[in-house]
């Protein structure tokens, strides 16, 4: 094998840990996000009932909810190739970066309404309107950083910049019946929307450049994408002080995703890639039991490892991501009849292989 190729190769394949929560947003609301998200078995508010449609039934009035905020996140990458690395010779000088997502302000939205018919009636409906998927990162090109060097062999074999941003927004429909006196279940449709961008787009290798090495398009023109999915959930009042509850969001089955993309020489290429939005079971206990206050624990499981897009292996185009758990632990206390104090923790695996770190950044 050509010794350029044997770097280029060394240089794509430098693996380090990556880390990251998912592409789902963890929480929706003020309230809800001020809890980490911990709602499956605590009717708080109606921004819960994005993880259990259920507690709609739970809460004691008809609820408007309107929030947003603001996330400022903060993305680095290292990358290193020690002198010599490839047959004692590339490169000739030690190779390392530490490169740092310019990401910008990012917002999130969570809007909806709960009502029922009449103040006996044992029907609760709601409309909410979230952001469920969202991220991205926007790395600039670099001479020091190996994985974001230029193409220009024989010295630098990168893929320069790299970019990505998604952002979904679901709208769930909801209808849930409290069936007895400590029963209420709850569910209905999700329909999600909104666009989607890589660059390079790893998933569709275009021509060889003349040494032999695939070059990538980017995939960045095209419309908002849409998809579809269900939920239910139950809530059940076991005791005076416990609650416990259940939710199940179904994959959100997405149109194949279509880019206006080009060739080298600027040739109009069309390409495209499926992407499904992962099923997720979320369990959840509630006490009570304290005077002016409550604590939720919630646990969650993300089927990524059998989602189109996110648990496809990378040889296929895909990301290789594995199946995750999440915990999250909420409370509340009433200190005064205004004011309340929340407080919340969220933890959850990696679904991001280490050696599967580039075509994850």
């Amino acid at each position: 094998m050509p010794r350029f190729l044997i770097a280029a190769l060394a240089v794509l394949t430098v693996a380090t840990t990556s880390f990251a929560q998912g592409i789902i947003a963890p929480t929706a609301g003020p309230i809800n996000s001020s809890m980490a998200g911990a709602s499956v078995a605590a009717p708080v508010d109606f921004g819960g009932s994005y993880w259990n449609p259920a507690i709609i039934s739970g809460l004691p009035r008809n609820e408007f909810l309107l929030g947003s905020q603001l996330l400022i996140p903060s993305f680095h990458m290292t990358s290193s190739l020690p002198a010599g690395a490839i047959d004692g010779v590339f490169p000739p000088t030690n190779r390392y970066g530490v490169a740092r997502s310019d990401s910008g302000v990012a917002s999130n939205l969570a809007t909806g309404v709960s009502f029922r018919l009449s103040d006996d009636s044992k029907t609760t409906f709601g409309i909410g309107v979230f952001g469920l998927v969202g991220g991205g990162v926007n790395y600039a090109g670099s001479y020091t950083t190996p994985i974001l060097t230029p193409r220009q062999a024989p010295n630098y074999f990168g893929v320069g910049p790299i970019y990505s941003s998604t952002s979904f927004l679901a709208i769930m429909l909801t209808g849930s019946q409290q069936v007895t006196d400590r029963l209420a279940i709850g569910g209905g449709p999700m329909i999600v929307t909104g666009p989607t961008a890589f660059n390079p787009a790893f998933f569709a290798p275009g021509p060889k450049d003349a040494y032999g090495l695939p070059t990538f398009p980017s995939a960045t023109n095209a419309r908002p994408f849409w998809g579809a999915g269900f939920q239910i959930g139950l809530l059940y009042n076991l005791s005076e002080n416990w609650n416990l509850g259940f939710s199940y969001k179904s994959p959100i089955w997405q149109e194949r995703y279509g880019f206006n993309s080009s060739y080298p020489d600027l040739a109009a290429r069309r390409i495209g890639i499926q992407a499904q939005v992962p099923e997720i079971i979320s369990w959840g206990i509630a006490y009570k039991g304290f005077e002016r206050a409550l604590i939720d624990v919630d646990l969650r499981y993300f089927d990524y490892k059998n989602t189109s897009l996110y648990g496809t292996k990378p040889i296929d185009g895909g990301l290789g991501w594995s199946s995750v758990f999440a915990v999250a632990i909420g409370g509340q206390y009433q200190a005064t009849d205004r004011l309340t104090l929340r407080s919340g923790y969220l933890y959850n695996t990696n679904p991001i292989k280490g050696t599967d770190t580039l075509f994850n950044i």
